[in-house]
């Protein structure tokens, strides 16, 4: 049986914001597509610029809402630039899957971005997609299309 990689199991078309993407938008795509982040990628080349989780929303709202810093701009008047992590940890197509599932559960990460030798986003591996594919049955080694473009 072959080892498998990151491209055998990463979600490929990825929701995706870009640096001028409003908080109030990244909440919304966050809850409509039932996800828990989003990669944010330069207009211009596609290349990675850092990630937004609902973490990063909450802790914004959190800890800059208008009681705690008295005229800063409130925390969802902010555009993606100003709310995403960066830099990003990243994974490539063809790392093991043993290997990143044990980085995520080391670091506690719960996405990474994949990308390819110039950071630009091929898609995005998760928690749940490590556990889709452990939970197959031993039988079942390839991954199907269909699964991998959702």
């Amino acid at each position: 049986m072959r080892e498998l990689r990151v491209r055998d199991v990463m979600t490929t078309k990825v929701v995706a914001v870009t640096p001028s993407t409003p908080f109030r938008e990244v909440a919304e795509l966050l809850l409509d597509h039932r996800i828990g982040a989003v990669p944010v990628i330069d207009d211009a080349d596609g290349g990675l610029l850092g990630l937004i989780s609902e973490t990063d929303l909450i802790t914004r709202q959190a800890y800059e809402g208008p009681d705690e810093h008295p005229g800063m701009v409130h925390s969802r008047e902010r555009l993606a630039r100003e709310l995403r992590t960066a830099p990003v940890e990243t994974a490539r197509p063809d790392d093991p899957l043993p290997v990143v599932a044990r980085r995520m559960a080391e670091e506690g990460r719960r996405h990474l971005v994949v990308v390819d030798e110039c950071r630009r986003m091929l898609g995005i591996v998760c928690r749940r997609d490590l556990l889709r594919e452990f939970a197959r049955p031993d039988h079942q080694t390839e991954v199907s299309d269909e699964h991998r473009r959702r």
